[in-house]
């Protein structure tokens, strides 16, 4: 119902102030009560101890001394106060007020020192309060008699609770007034201090509407807010920084993307126009044409590492396990690059152990592989070497593709997996090479629950480990069935 946090901040405080007003007020007016009715007892027991020491006894026979002058309340017919008294033993009654007119009170007693109090309807109707005493009554020289059931008294008196009721009744409504009173003015404070409170929010807010494009790269300032809010700025500035660079690296890689479609099209542009400029002879149409074919060739598998790195980073690759026995797809993936290797007359060392199975996606590792060895052998210096390595540990279990006349430092090394990302020396050696080939492999093996890793020295060796764990980490859509990356090493 309440869906700002103004409202929720104002209805929750007034709510509470109201509950606690009220228990306040309850409690002061139970105690309060209490305290009056409290008095009322004692006031209304020291009249019933009066009139007990007035009952005396002379030769046998009972006698109320007491004169009426002092003791009117007990005459009158209107907001009388009444009193009884019986013998203990029998009931018989042998004496009531003039004001009891023939009615009769309740019979409750209690010692003289504490004497026994009830709430009753008194002869009137009135709402109203007994005490009740038991006692022997003194003698008329003034002594004591010794304790004798057949002359103990009970002595019962009366009066209406009509003023006390009345004061309590005034007092409630003072009360409830006052606590009204607090309640709204409580609230129009909690208004203005909530609003106040609630600036820096609104403050907030209104920096985050008036955020464009160009404010990214700034730091996120609201003025000063209170400790609360601080996590939520420093997160807002490192949000907005995450959001700079994803914006930064975004408009890089178009960037990179327009260069490197720009390139080839531009030389299967001028072959064609160069075909176009004169007739030439079949062999020269057929010569143009293959070249045009690898440009395509080329451009198809920039678009293609495109396109899987996009599914990649949108979590929409299904990952489908089985026994991949790893010096099989390797011998299988060199099999293309092997024109290319003898061209540049590169040597291969081949370290690879049969025995090594392992439970993975198989097209994955073998895209991983193809890449991995397509940047070897663009990079390799002529002449040079290239090994592919088998492992197994502890660590788990992989393979490395290395290759001699590396040119790239190794401070540069963390930023080969960056998309289109390419030393600028490596640029001039290999031609279109377009530099998604090891990002996408990055991708592949965390997909897959593994770790690659580059090593590289300039005129050393650029080599790249590819490792899996001995137990399968549990990844996108992974069967229920797998078993582990490493089944057997023999």
């Amino acid at each position: 119902m309440f869906t700002s946090l103004r409202s929720r901040l104002l209805v929750g405080t007034v709510a509470a102030t109201v509950l606690l007003l009220a228990l306040t007020g309850v409690v002061i007016y139970t105690l309060t009560r209490q305290l009056v009715l409290a008095q009322f007892d004692q006031d209304l027991g020291l009249k019933a101890r009066i009139i007990a020491f007035s009952v005396v006894s002379e030769q046998g026979r009972l006698k109320l001394v007491y004169n009426p002058i002092l003791f009117p309340e007990y005459e009158r017919r209107t907001d009388a106060e009444y009193y009884q008294l019986w013998q203990a033993r029998g009931g018989r009654i042998m004496a009531a007020s003039p004001s009891l007119s023939g009615s009769r009170l309740d019979q409750i007693a209690g010692p003289q020192s504490a004497p026994e109090f009830r709430t009753v309807a008194l002869p009137d109707g009135r709402h109203g309060r007994l005490a009740g005493v038991r006692f022997m009554p003194r003698d008329a020289d003034g002594g004591t008699p010794a304790p004798d059931p057949e002359r103990e008294m009970i002595l019962v008196v009366a009066k209406g609770l009509s003023d006390i009721d009345r004061n309590l009744g005034w007092f409630r409504w003072l009360l409830i007034g006052t606590c009204g009173l607090a309640i709204l003015t409580s609230a129009g404070v909690l208004t203005g201090v909530v609003n106040r409170l609630l600036r820096p929010l609104a403050l907030v807010a209104r920096r985050i509407a008036g955020l464009d494009a160009a404010d990214l790269a700034k730091p996120f300032h609201a003025g000063t807010v209170p400790d609360e809010l601080r996590p939520v700025v420093d997160r807002i500035d490192d949000l907005l920084r995450r959001l700079e660079a994803v914006f930064a690296r975004e408009k890089a890689f178009t960037s990179d993307v327009a260069h490197e479609l720009r390139t080839p099209l531009s030389g299967l542009r001028m072959t064609i126009e160069v075909m176009l400029a004169k007739p030439r002879a079949p062999a020269a149409y057929q010569e143009s044409m293959t070249e045009c074919l690898g440009i395509c060739g080329q451009m198809q598998a920039l678009i293609d590492n495109l396109l899987s790195l996009a599914r990649l980073e949108a979590d929409k690759v299904a990952v489908d396990l089985g026994r991949v026995p790893i010096a099989d797809l390797l011998e299988e993936c060199w099999r293309p690059f092997v024109t290319r290797a003898h061209e540049r007359a590169v040597r291969l060392d081949w370290r690879v152990d049969h025995g090594v199975v392992l439970a993975t996606d198989r097209e994955k590792v073998r895209l991983v592989i193809t890449n991995l060895f397509d940047n070897a052998v663009s990079y390799v210096d002529h002449g040079g070497a290239i090994t592919v390595t088998t492992a197994v540990d502890a660590a788990g279990c992989g393979f490395s593709v290395a290759n001699s006349g590396s040119q790239l430092p190794a401070e540069q090394v963390p930023r080969i997996f960056d998309r289109l990302w390419r030393g600028d020396r490596s640029r001039t050696a290999a031609g279109l090479h377009c530099g998604l080939g090891l990002s996408l492999c990055r991708k592949l093996v965390d997909l897959l629950g593994g770790s690659i890793q580059a090593r590289s020295a300039v005129g050393g060796i650029f080599s790249i480990d590819v490792r899996f764990p001995p137990e399968p980490a549990a990844r996108r859509r992974t069967p229920a069935t797998a078993e582990g990356n490493v089944i057997n090493s023999t």
